[in-house]
Protein backbone atom coordinates (compact mmCIF):
# COMPACT_ATOMS: atom_id res chain seq x y z
CA UNK A 1 0.00 0.00 0.00
CA UNK A 2 2.98 2.59 1.01
CA UNK A 3 4.70 2.10 -2.05
CA UNK A 4 2.12 3.34 -4.27
CA UNK A 5 1.36 6.15 -2.39
CA UNK A 6 4.27 8.07 -2.72
CA UNK A 7 3.48 8.06 -7.02
CA UNK A 8 -0.24 8.88 -6.28
CA UNK A 9 0.94 12.34 -4.05
CA UNK A 10 3.64 12.77 -6.17
CA UNK A 11 1.26 13.31 -9.25
CA UNK A 12 -1.13 15.44 -6.86
CA UNK A 13 1.88 17.49 -5.74
CA UNK A 14 2.39 18.58 -9.11
CA UNK A 15 -1.46 19.42 -10.52
CA UNK A 16 -1.31 21.33 -7.05
CA UNK A 17 2.31 22.90 -7.79
CA UNK A 18 1.34 24.03 -11.34
CA UNK A 19 -1.89 25.27 -10.33
CA UNK A 20 0.07 27.31 -7.58
CA UNK A 21 2.90 28.74 -9.56
CA UNK A 22 1.14 29.74 -12.43
CA UNK A 23 3.12 33.38 -13.95
CA UNK A 24 0.85 36.18 -13.57
CA UNK A 25 2.57 38.13 -16.40
CA UNK A 26 0.50 38.39 -19.53
CA UNK A 27 4.32 38.47 -21.52
CA UNK A 28 6.78 35.26 -21.78
CA UNK A 29 10.25 36.05 -22.31
CA UNK A 30 12.60 33.35 -23.26
CA UNK A 31 15.62 35.04 -24.20
CA UNK A 32 17.59 31.48 -23.69
CA UNK A 33 15.31 28.68 -25.70
CA UNK A 34 16.22 25.03 -24.91
CA UNK A 35 17.03 22.60 -27.85
CA UNK A 36 13.46 20.66 -26.83
CA UNK A 37 11.73 23.65 -27.77
CA UNK A 38 12.42 22.98 -31.43
CA UNK A 39 10.61 19.66 -31.36
CA UNK A 40 7.85 21.42 -29.26
CA UNK A 41 7.60 23.88 -31.33
CA UNK A 42 6.38 21.23 -34.36
CA UNK A 43 3.30 19.88 -32.38
CA UNK A 44 2.73 22.29 -29.67
CA UNK A 45 2.02 26.11 -31.36
CA UNK A 46 1.42 28.22 -28.68
CA UNK A 47 3.13 26.61 -25.90
CA UNK A 48 6.15 27.15 -23.77
CA UNK A 49 8.43 24.61 -22.88
CA UNK A 50 8.65 25.86 -18.89
CA UNK A 51 11.91 24.70 -16.76
CA UNK A 52 11.31 23.44 -13.68
CA UNK A 53 13.76 20.72 -12.13
CA UNK A 54 10.89 19.06 -10.37
CA UNK A 55 9.37 17.62 -13.60
CA UNK A 56 11.44 15.90 -16.91
CA UNK A 57 9.00 18.00 -19.32
CA UNK A 58 6.92 20.89 -19.01
CA UNK A 59 4.14 22.93 -21.15
CA UNK A 60 2.15 25.88 -20.77
CA UNK A 61 -0.04 27.72 -23.10
CA UNK A 62 0.06 31.55 -23.49
CA UNK A 63 -3.63 32.69 -22.72
CA UNK A 64 -5.08 36.31 -21.96
CA UNK A 65 -6.83 35.82 -18.73
CA UNK A 66 -7.63 33.09 -16.59
CA UNK A 67 -6.06 29.57 -15.65
CA UNK A 68 -3.15 28.81 -18.32
CA UNK A 69 -3.30 25.25 -19.76
CA UNK A 70 0.06 23.15 -18.52
CA UNK A 71 1.03 19.76 -19.00
CA UNK A 72 3.61 17.94 -17.22
CA UNK A 73 5.53 15.16 -17.32
CA UNK A 74 7.17 12.69 -14.63
CA UNK A 75 9.21 9.91 -14.44
CA UNK A 76 9.14 7.60 -11.23
CA UNK A 77 11.37 4.79 -10.81
CA UNK A 78 9.57 2.04 -8.98
CA UNK A 79 11.68 -0.36 -6.41
CA UNK A 80 9.75 -3.86 -7.38
CA UNK A 81 7.75 -5.24 -9.61
CA UNK A 82 3.72 -3.96 -10.09
CA UNK A 83 0.89 -5.24 -11.59
CA UNK A 84 0.12 -1.95 -13.67
CA UNK A 85 -3.71 -2.11 -13.60
CA UNK A 86 -3.54 -2.40 -9.49
CA UNK A 87 -0.68 0.59 -9.67
CA UNK A 88 -3.29 2.85 -11.52
CA UNK A 89 -6.06 1.66 -9.90
CA UNK A 90 -4.34 2.96 -6.75
CA UNK A 91 -2.96 6.20 -8.54
CA UNK A 92 -6.57 6.95 -9.14
CA UNK A 93 -7.65 6.43 -5.56
CA UNK A 94 -4.45 8.70 -4.01
CA UNK A 95 -5.87 11.46 -6.28
CA UNK A 96 -9.47 11.19 -5.49
CA UNK A 97 -8.47 11.82 -1.74
CA UNK A 98 -6.76 14.43 -2.10
CA UNK A 99 -9.14 16.21 -4.77
CA UNK A 100 -12.72 15.08 -3.58
CA UNK A 101 -14.02 17.14 -6.09
CA UNK A 102 -11.77 14.76 -8.65
CA UNK A 103 -14.41 12.94 -11.34
CA UNK A 104 -13.26 10.80 -13.73
CA UNK A 105 -15.33 10.65 -16.76
CA UNK A 106 -13.31 7.86 -18.83
CA UNK A 107 -10.77 5.52 -18.01
CA UNK A 108 -9.05 3.37 -20.95
CA UNK A 109 -6.36 1.15 -20.35
CA UNK A 110 -4.08 -1.45 -23.01
CA UNK A 111 -1.14 -3.79 -22.08
CA UNK A 112 1.35 -3.59 -24.97
CA UNK A 113 3.97 -6.33 -25.45
CA UNK A 114 6.81 -3.45 -24.12
CA UNK A 115 4.44 -1.58 -21.97
CA UNK A 116 1.08 -0.86 -20.15
CA UNK A 117 -0.74 2.42 -20.53
CA UNK A 118 -3.88 4.14 -18.91
CA UNK A 119 -5.32 7.19 -20.62
CA UNK A 120 -7.92 8.63 -17.52
CA UNK A 121 -10.26 11.85 -18.58
CA UNK A 122 -12.24 13.80 -15.96
CA UNK A 123 -12.87 17.52 -14.32
CA UNK A 124 -12.51 19.10 -10.87
CA UNK A 125 -13.12 22.23 -9.13
CA UNK A 126 -10.14 24.48 -8.29
CA UNK A 127 -10.79 27.80 -6.83
CA UNK A 128 -14.60 27.93 -7.85
CA UNK A 129 -12.87 27.03 -12.05
CA UNK A 130 -14.04 23.47 -13.10
CA UNK A 131 -10.69 22.29 -14.98
CA UNK A 132 -10.53 19.28 -17.52
CA UNK A 133 -7.50 17.16 -17.16
CA UNK A 134 -6.16 14.17 -19.42
CA UNK A 135 -3.43 11.98 -18.09
CA UNK A 136 -1.91 10.04 -19.84
CA UNK A 137 -0.20 6.67 -17.76
CA UNK A 138 3.08 4.72 -19.30
CA UNK A 139 4.67 2.14 -17.43
CA UNK A 140 7.82 0.21 -18.62
CA UNK A 141 9.80 -2.29 -16.81
CA UNK A 142 10.35 -0.13 -13.57
CA UNK A 143 9.25 3.20 -14.56
CA UNK A 144 6.29 5.23 -14.76
CA UNK A 145 6.02 7.96 -16.76
CA UNK A 146 2.86 10.08 -15.86
CA UNK A 147 1.66 12.85 -18.43
CA UNK A 148 -0.76 15.23 -17.23
CA UNK A 149 -3.25 18.08 -19.05
CA UNK A 150 -5.15 21.13 -17.24
CA UNK A 151 -7.14 23.12 -19.04
CA UNK A 152 -10.33 25.15 -18.93
CA UNK A 153 -12.61 25.06 -22.32
CA UNK A 154 -12.11 22.74 -25.07
CA UNK A 155 -8.89 21.91 -25.88
CA UNK A 156 -9.28 18.28 -25.87
CA UNK A 157 -8.40 17.29 -29.25
CA UNK A 158 -5.43 20.03 -29.23
CA UNK A 159 -3.93 18.58 -25.73
CA UNK A 160 -5.14 15.05 -27.01
CA UNK A 161 -2.13 15.59 -30.06
CA UNK A 162 0.52 17.49 -27.76
CA UNK A 163 0.26 14.23 -25.24
CA UNK A 164 0.90 11.51 -28.25
CA UNK A 165 3.62 13.51 -29.55
CA UNK A 166 5.56 13.96 -26.24
CA UNK A 167 4.47 10.14 -25.49
CA UNK A 168 6.25 8.95 -28.79
CA UNK A 169 8.90 11.65 -28.53
CA UNK A 170 10.30 11.08 -24.67
CA UNK A 171 8.51 7.19 -24.10
CA UNK A 172 7.92 5.25 -26.44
Amino acid sequence: MKKYLIPALIIILVIIYFLLTRPTSKFNFNLNPTPTQEIVKEFAIGWNEIVDSGVKFKLEKNVNKGTRPQIVLIETQLEEVVVPAKYVDKLIAGAKSAIPSLKISSDKRESQEKYYSAVLTGTYINRNEKLNIIQQVYIKNNTVYVITATFIGDLTQEINTILNNIAKDKIL
